[in-house]
């Protein structure tokens, strides 16, 4: 049965759609760090300095699995506030399909730790301590190229979730004006929690430009390595 300002099925289907936002946002993470930021580093920097940094950035984004789970389950709890509040103000009676919206499971912060976890092994699949030669080194302008990306994959990332949130904001619109805010003060808190991963990377203490400097200094430029290597090897030729 359905009710001015509520329906069962509409509940039910946000519930669903709270359920899919946290594998939205670990695979989004995962995904798009690892696409836009390991691969394309993996292709240009080669030392035993820029695996062991990019394992410390892999643990940063595992740590915001805790921000992450508080962050949608207090969305949880003000969900089913909502459902019990419609309940207790109209008179009406928990039905077959509201049943699930009444009691929704938490977010499993250890299980978000898990899906997180991918990205570390995709560092460490991935970043590489030489190249295939032996080599050690950075091509410095093709790494400052794939850091200028950052700020597009935060967007990228941020953008997947919203699109989520949309379903939410659409379906729990009939519990009320206080359902919209809390989901939208749940992507806040989603979204800082992944700038905290950017901000790590751009302006922690370990930022990855000092790293990148680190590199040319003790390694040099690979690239600039393969040039003097080509320009050495026509001076032999032509003796």
């Amino acid at each position: 049965m359905s009710f001015v300002g509520f329906n069962e099925e509409q509940v039910d289907g946000m519930v669903k759609t709270i359920n899919d936002i946290a594998n939205t946002v670990c695979n989004g993470i995962v995904d798009h760090l690892t696409n836009g930021l390991v691969v394309p580093m993996a292709d240009c920097w080669f030392t035993p300095e820029g695996k062991e940094y990019f394992e410390g950035h892999a643990q940063d984004v595992i740590n915001t699995s805790t921000s992450i789970a508080s962050a949608l389950n207090v969305f949880i709890a003000r969900t089913e506030a909502a459902t019990k509040n419609w309940l207790s103000n109209t008179g009406g009676t928990q039905g077959e399909g509201l049943a699930s919206s009444f009691n929704i499971n938490r977010v499993d912060d250890g299980v978000i730790r898990g899906q997180l976890q991918t990205y570390s092994g995709n560092v460490d699949t991935n970043i590489k301590t030489q190249k295939p030669n032996g080599d050690k080194g950075i091509e410095e302008t093709e790494a400052r190229n794939v850091i200028s990306k950052l700020g597009s994959i935060q967007s990228e990332i941020i953008a997947d979730i919203k699109s989520q949130f949309k379903a939410v904001d659409a379906s729990a619109a009939f519990l009320g004006k206080d359902q919209a805010t809390a989901a939208s003060e749940c992507l806040d808190k989603i979204s800082q929690a992944i700038g905290n991963i950017f901000k790590l990377l751009t302006e922690g203490e370990n930022n990855v430009y000092g790293e990148i400097d680190k590199a040319v200094e003790k390694y040099g430029n690979v690239a600039d390595q393969g040039v003097k290597n080509l320009y050495n090897q026509d001076i032999v030729e032509e003796k």
